[in-house]
């Protein structure tokens, strides 16, 4: 009999105490980084990228999995050393109507100690694919959190056309990786 009300009431009570716990909003520092690489007939290629977004946590303690994530880069921004590779990223992304690129996280589970495992999706050019890629979660000596990993990706997934240049003679290889160093700071 008592196992019966006992049961219930607890469950009610871990509801409610799990649910009461205080979000943590955390923005995207400015001195994240992330770099979208490949390479070509002719040779490999990098651009860089300034990030924005937030991270949402129920604490800021460390080897707490973040309740939400969302990214984001503008593709204007986007940074490849030589005009020319600029201005064909950003016909090939497709910039003037979709002018970033996001990714939302769907979920994350624990993968090792200090890796884990972010599901979500990708929007880029307009076209929204899965992806699931490895996050290793890093606490600096100040305290402060950041994350990195890295993850593999075809431009032809998102309806990209990899870039040609000299009349087709140096072709973009599909796959590209993007890897990505995101530090968070807690909004005030």
């Amino acid at each position: 009999m008592i196992s019966t009300i006992v049961a219930p009431a607890l469950a009610s009570f871990l509801l409610v105490f799990v649910s009461v716990l205080p979000i943590q909003r955390y923005n995207v520092a400015d001195q994240s980084t992330m770099q979208i690489s490949g390479g070509s007939s002719m040779h490999d290629w990098a651009c860089d990228a300034a990030v924005t977004g937030t991270v949402d946590r129920q604490s800021d303690e460390p080897g707490v999995l973040p309740i939400a994530v969302a990214i984001r880069v503008d593709v204007e921004e986007i940074e490849c050393g030589k005009r020319i590779m600029n201005k064909k990223l950003r016909k090939a992304f497709q910039s003037g109507r979709h002018p970033s690129v996001e990714f939302v996280m769907d979920d994350v589970s624990w993968s090792s100690d200090d890796v884990m495992t972010a599901e979500g999706t990708v929007t880029a050019a307009g076209v929204v694919r899965s992806v699931s890629v490895d996050v290793t979660e890093i606490l600096d000596e100040r305290g402060n959190l950041s994350y990195t990993g890295s993850v593999d990706m075809l431009m032809t997934d998102f309806g990209i056309k990899p870039p040609t240049a000299m009349l087709g003679a140096m072709k973009t290889h599909d796959e590209v990786t993007v890897s990505f160093e995101i530090f968070i700071t807690p909004v005030s």
